[in-house]
């Protein structure tokens, strides 16, 4: 059993559907650090700023297992390019942002391409990425009960 949940993927559009990803293989980075680099014009020194880190979620959808293939693809390329609350398994939490309200992903691409036929598309790569910071402790706060900092404070190595 996973501590996230057990179930497969699940995008909530905010317009107020669910598109269930069912016969889908997530490849989750849950933390994607955003470092900045500032180059001086005038001597070259570089200076760093670190800032918290982002998630970015990509999923495999395989439409042959679908009982209409052509239908579950229509559904899922209406939300390119829009914002999604994912939830990584669909029996779980969605993905949180750093003080535990619920992350906004962005849809940035829905790519359809061959797995095992050469005529038609049979498989789908999706690519999420999260809007703003996120914080895999903040996930932890509805399963423990110890609030989004945690881990950061007492070590839990997320």
């Amino acid at each position: 059993m996973s501590i996230f949940g057990d179930s497969y993927p699940k995008c909530y559009i905010t317009s107020g559907s669910d598109i269930l990803l069912e016969n889908s293989l997530l490849e989750a980075d849950y933390v994607v650090p955003q470092t900045l680099e500032h180059v001086s014009v005038l001597n070259g020194n570089i200076n760093y700023v670190t800032l918290d880190d982002r998630s970015e979620m990509n999923l495999t959808v395989y439409l042959y297992k679908y009982d209409d293939p052509v239908e579950k693809f229509a559904e899922i390329k209406t939300i390119k390019g829009q914002e999604v609350v994912f939830y990584p398994h669909a029996d779980g939490e969605p993905l949180k942002d750093r003080i535990g309200g619920v992350a906004l992903m962005y849809v940035e691409e829905i790519k359809p391409f061959y797995l095992f036929q050469t005529t038609y598309y049979d498989a789908l790569k999706i690519s999420l990425k999260s809007k703003g910071t996120t914080r895999l402790t903040a996930l932890a706060q509805s399963m423990w009960g110890y609030g989004f900092n945690y881990g950061d404070y007492y070590g839990s190595g997320m």
